[in-house]
């Protein structure tokens, strides 16, 4: 706002230029902005001011076409020499007729030379796309943007990155097990680099700092609904005020010769929710993280694996998070012996003596009989607020007959039951209709909201159907459906606020929460309201130390 002067984090956001927006129309993927202008609207109110657009439409169609498109747009006064086009190379384009001279023509026009590289996970796409690439611009460096989602195999991608050493391929959309694409090659190619759309993992960004520099690192805010989660959590990020400006604006800068405008638009940062996280680092009002863990994990990479140290650590961040309460199941249980599991969950909430660490006792069917004679107590532990189950991961259908003592007891005593959901045969949403009904006072949280888009849909059905099932936030990313249209769906009564901390990053699932357009009092309710709600009636009475 005019006359105010802005934080330090503010004005690194105010610079930050994205290197990834989508617009138009896909075939798998309706909800990306409509248009450019759209989408240069909705990043501004983001506080990006700066940066790459990519056509949804040159996938599938024509690549040319779309850059034209793009390319007048770009160079339309309010936005020329903020905002570039994205290219997207698609090799069978160029045995067409006259492509290869529009293209040369396209590239004489505009400053910047980076591609988006649809390979399919294909070679052959891959090393056909830079054979035309080289012969379109052979005295240039141009940027290659691969998604994870279609990139090639491993050996092909390391093989033509040390083949080609004037490209710096930038490997965007890791999530999880495909981290280890990313680190295998950027160990054995300098040119490669990654982004931040999808770095939803902790610590993810102090870990590729630390093990390849700030230097190759991009900022990309990815698709529309994860809003602004990667620029949060670069802000959060436990690295220097250098190293955070290397990846918001200077790296891409250096890449593409992008010159610093003469001139941008005031910064205009609205006194909401999403200013207060950027300068702060929460919300205004307190928070309730219904979906976390502790325990030591194999399939990922953490940079605190033993409980010993992340729970110090988290209680530690507590404060400075606002966290009124942290809820969580231990990996010991959901992804060992339950019963042992359970048992050093009840041992370790004890021994950390914080009334804000709570637990779900974990009931996996597979150990029904060693589980069951523990059901009737968790009502009245002091360390179990409810159950959690993981079907997907243990491979039993969530509607499975096995369940029944455990659902009897939720709907007993109103106890939550944290459900992982995703669009697969053991725990799809729609499979919850039936146990929703049978139980109609147990609290169903649909963990990660179903997932993809139709689980989504198929989670908003379920939740509108039964005023006692909820959708659950953490891990809901890999839906494109924008939350907003959600929240109209179902409303802000039926979203609970989860990290699934502390393997997934704090502030990257709440900045992706907070920069959503919703009205203030929808994100009291989300964040604090909805769940305690749930467990309000449920603590004071609890006086069981021990249950086993």
């Amino acid at each position: 706002m005019k006359g105010e002067p802005l934080s330090e984090n503010l004005l690194l956001a105010a610079r930050a230029i994205d290197c990834l927006t989508l617009c138009g129309a896909g075939r798998f993927n309706q909800f990306e902005y409509a248009t450019p202008e759209e989408a240069v609207e909705d990043r501004a109110r983001l506080g990006i001011r700066r940066g790459f657009l990519v056509s949804m439409a040159a996938e599938a169609l024509s690549p040319l076409d779309a850059a034209k498109s793009l390319t007048a747009f770009c160079q339309s006064a309010p936005v020329r020499g903020r905002f570039f086009p994205l290219f997207t190379l698609q090799p069978n384009e160029f045995f067409s007729k006259g492509a290869m001279s529009a293209w040369r023509g396209l590239l004489e026009e505009n400053p910047t030379h980076i591609f988006q590289l649809s390979s399919e996970g294909r070679e052959d796409r891959l090393r056909l796309g830079l054979q035309f690439l080289q012969e379109l611009c052979p005295k240039k460096r141009p940027v290659v943007l691969i998604s994870m989602w279609s990139a090639p195999p491993i050996g092909a991608l390391i093989e033509t990155a040390l083949r080609s050493p004037q490209i710096s391929f930038v490997l965007t959309e890791a999530s999880w097990g495909s981290d280890t694409y990313v680190h295998a090659a950027m160990r054995e190619a300098s040119n490669v680099l990654a982004d931040t759309s999808l770095s939803h993992a902790a610590d993810r960004t102090e870990i590729f700092c630390e093990r390849y520099g700030a230097g190759r690192i991009l900022l990309t805010l990815g698709h529309r609904a994860v809003g602004g989660a990667a620029l949060g959590a670069v802000l959060r990020a436990r690295i220097s005020v250098a190293e955070k400006e290397a990846i918001l604006f200077r790296n891409i800068s250096q890449l593409c010769g992008i010159p610093e405008p003469s001139a941008l638009p005031e910064p205009k940062f609205e006194p909401t929710e999403w200013k207060s996280f950027l300068e702060v680092g929460y919300p205004g009002q307190e928070i309730i993280d219904c979906h976390g863990h502790f325990g030591p994990v194999a399939a990922w990479a953490v940079r605190d694996q033993e409980e010993s140290v992340q729970i110090p650590r988290k209680l530690a961040e507590m404060s400075e998070q606002r966290l009124r309460y942290f809820i969580f199941s231990h990996l010991r249980a959901l992804l060992g012996h339950p019963l042992e599991g359970n048992k050093i969950t009840e041992k370790q909430v004890l021994e950390a003596n914080d009334p804000r660490l709570l637990a779900y006792f974990v009931y996996n069917p597979r150990y029904a009989e060693e589980l069951e004679p523990f059901l009737a107590r968790v009502p009245q532990s002091k360390v179990f607020i409810g159950f959690k189950v993981l079907c997907s991961y243990w491979k039993v259908r969530v509607d499975d007959a096995r369940f029944e003592p455990m659902w009897k007891i939720a709907n007993e005593f109103c106890l939550p039951v944290l459900i992982h959901t995703w669009g697969d045969a053991f725990n799809r949403p729609a499979m919850l209709e039936s146990i929703a009904s049978r139980h109609p006072q147990a609290r169903l949280l649909l963990a990660h909201c179903g997932g993809h888009d139709d689980g989504r849909a198929e989670a908003e059905q379920v939740v509108r159907n039964h005023p006692h099932a909820y959708l659950e936030w953490c891990g809901s990313f890999f839906s494109h459906r924008p939350w907003q249209d959600t929240i109209r769906e179902v409303g802000a009564r039926k979203l609970l606020f989860g990290t699934d901390g502390v393997f997934h990053n704090h502030d990257w699932e709440l900045a992706r929460l907070l920069s959503a357009p919703l009205a203030p009092e929808d994100f009291q309710r989300i964040l604090h309201d909805n769940f305690w709600e749930i467990i309000s009636p449920l603590l004071p009475v609890r006086d069981l130390e021990t249950i086993f």
